[in-house]
């Protein structure tokens, strides 16, 4: 596939970018997303091995993962990004639409804030079933256009950290894009500008993001809903 990575677009392949100021240094344990490390970690040590990480940029997941002794493998479009990876677990470097994964071999695939880089993300979400074994999961994080301040902020500036942004979604059109590829949304959760700023502030860290997460769970689900720029999912492969 040319064009596009399948990586992260964050410098340090987190698929979260860090921002100027005050922040917790990336290895001091503490959670970045305690809600979908949460997930990680309880699926993860149930059997859904081995987890490869889906653009895994730089390794920064991939770091913590081996960190949880979790026996997990890095893909990356980017060979630079691969190459900065190679240490933390193995890694190669691979096309998300062509991934070099057998037919139902992975328990596991962790995509972070990738699959809107991609320019045919139906092609990627069904490599991802395909390689899944039945009752596999896949952990997935996007920006969504729910909000239309994030719908003009790509009109006005259609990158992210220098990587194009080829695909957009509201939370809908993703989940129905998750299901048409054969899997099945077991829980969700949107955010709206309120956390997602936690990313955009000059202190953005994790001190941030627990603290405008903590805001954001007291507002109606209805206003989360209607003004939606972030969605977090965990879908499954059906058994039998």
């Amino acid at each position: 596939m040319a064009g596009p990575h399948i990586g992260a677009p964050s410098p340090n392949g987190s698929g979260y970018r860090p921002r100027p100021g005050r922040r917790s240094k990336p290895d001091d344990g503490r959670p970045l997303n305690p809600w979908l490390e949460d997930r990680l970690r309880r699926l993860a040590s149930s059997g859904s091995a081995p987890v490869v990480d889906l653009g895994c940029g730089r390794g920064y997941w991939l770091g913590r993962m081996s960190d949880w002794h979790l026996p997990v493998i890095g893909l990356e479009y980017d060979s630079v990004r691969a190459a900065a990876a190679v240490g933390q677990a193995p890694v190669a470097v691979a096309d998300a639409a062509r991934l070099p994964l057998a037919t139902g071999s992975v328990g596991l695939v962790w995509m972070i804030h990738v699959l809107h880089h991609l320019p045919d993300p139906p092609a990627v979400l069904a490599e991802v079933r395909r390689v899944l074994r039945p009752g596999g999961h896949l952990v997935l994080a996007e920006t969504v256009e729910d909000n239309p301040a994030i719908r003009l902020g790509r009109h006005l500036h259609p990158h992210w950290d220098g990587v194009g942004v080829h695909a957009r979604f509201t939370s809908a059109t993703l989940a129905a894009l998750v299901a048409e590829a054969g899997l099945s949304v077991d829980e969700s959760r949107r955010h709206s500008l309120v956390s997602f700023a936690a990313w955009a502030l000059p202190v953005g860290d994790r001190w941030t993001w627990s603290v405008l997460d903590g805001v954001e769970s007291r507002l109606p689900s209805r206003w989360r809903d209607r003004w939606g720029a972030h969605l977090e999912l965990v879908a499954s492969v059906p058994q039998g």
